[in-house]
């Protein structure tokens, strides 16, 4: 914008979360094309972390099976059990 000085405050990090027995796991990074074919939570469309996230990967777009407004949802869809942590 004209006449103003941008300064970055701060940046974030995203994190892929997957089962430990994943196959992609063992990457100690991930691009979209990892993604590409992954059945992958989004959070709501009109949130400021779903809005980065696609900023930041277009053109990719990550495949959606559905969407959650809170992160503590996506915890409920697959609980941690003793047994399988």
């Amino acid at each position: 914008m004209a006449g103003f000085d941008a300064e970055m405050l701060c940046a974030d990090e995203f994190y892929v979360v997957m089962h430990c027995n994943h196959p992609l796991a063992e990457k100690k990074s991930l691009t979209a094309a990892d993604l590409q074919n992954q059945p992958f939570i989004h959070l709501a469309g009109n949130g400021s972390v779903r809005q980065l996230l696609d900023a930041a990967l277009y053109p990719a777009r990550l495949p959606g099976i559905m969407e959650v407004a809170h992160l503590a949802s996506v915890a409920l869809l697959w609980p941690i059990t003793s047994a399988s942590a």
